[in-house]
């Protein structure tokens, strides 16, 4: 059972908890209640500094881990390049805005065999974030 000083402490750290929240002390918070609705779409504020910019192609980098040989080539929305037993398409790919730090991002399938063995996003500057492993060849993109 709760003691009286113990119910107090509670009520009082809630109290203070609620003005913390409150709408004037989060002068942006966004009130679902309001009554008003604003039809000016441009007074709210987005995560997002800016959005992508969907582009056309992108520089993919395949590496033969084997012989060393390196394959460069843009390759454009829908194009399937063929290097060594592998093929790779490029379905989509974007880049961020210029106010937003330089990333460029694919959506590539990668066939071997003509069984697909990869389909996810890659990033320019994160290479590690869906790693394709494969034991012979290494896929990146490139800025």
């Amino acid at each position: 059972m709760l003691s009286c000083r113990a119910f107090l402490s509670i009520v009082c750290i809630l109290g203070s908890l609620g003005n913390i929240f409150s709408k004037e002390a989060l002068p942006n918070a966004y009130d679902i209640n309001a009554d008003e609705t604003d039809d000016d779409e441009d007074e709210i504020d987005s995560i997002w500094d800016s959005y992508p910019v969907e582009i056309d192609s992108v520089n993919i980098q395949i590496l033969d881990k084997i012989s060393g040989k390196v394959f460069r080539r843009k390759v454009k929305l829908n194009e399937i390049i063929t290097f060594g037993n592998i093929s790779l398409k490029l379905r989509r790919c974007f880049k961020n805005s210029p106010e937003d730090t330089k990333e460029i991002y694919a959506y590539i399938e990668v066939y071997e065999n003509r069984q697909k063995i990869f389909s996810n996003w890659k990033f320019a500057s994160h290479q590690s974030v869906n790693l394709f492993q494969h034991p012979v060849y290494d896929i990146k993109i490139e800025f």
